[in-house]
């Protein structure tokens, strides 16, 4: 199974280079997954049923969501963040001056930027 990560909000994330998956659970109770603004298209009793049929590619992502697109705003505890049907990214810079990212509460490895805008463009890939 590929590697799922809790986030503080009870769903399971997945990046694989850059794109993230999420597995939640929906209005109705049955688990889906979502990712680039696509959502499964079967629901699933559990998250690890859900999280399993993805990784062995038994679903396909294909009804499209609304997007509730909150823009990027100020952070109040620093930096800035967006929200979009695809989950929440935040960019913050940390102490050296170099810019970071973070989507669904996991930080994107390996890619310390210089300045804000940078970090905004591969959060905004991130988060399609």
């Amino acid at each position: 199974m590929s590697e799922w990560r809790e986030n503080h909000n009870g769903n399971f994330v997945y990046v694989d280079d850059g794109v993230v998956t999420t597995v939640f659970r929906g209005s109705d109770g049955e688990w889906i997954g979502i990712r680039e603004g696509l959502i499964t298209d079967k629901e699933f009793k559990t998250s690890a049923a859900a999280m399993e049929a993805i990784d062995e590619d038994k679903v396909k992502f294909s009804v499209k969501t609304r997007s509730a697109d909150t823009g990027w705003r100020a952070a109040k505890k620093g930096g800035f963040y967006r929200q979009n049907a695809a989950g929440i990214a935040t960019v913050k810079q940390s102490r050296s001056g170099k810019w970071y990212v973070t989507v669904n509460g996991r930080m994107v490895e390996g890619h310390w930027l210089n300045t804000k805008e940078e970090a905004v463009k591969l959060a905004d890939r991130c988060m399609c």
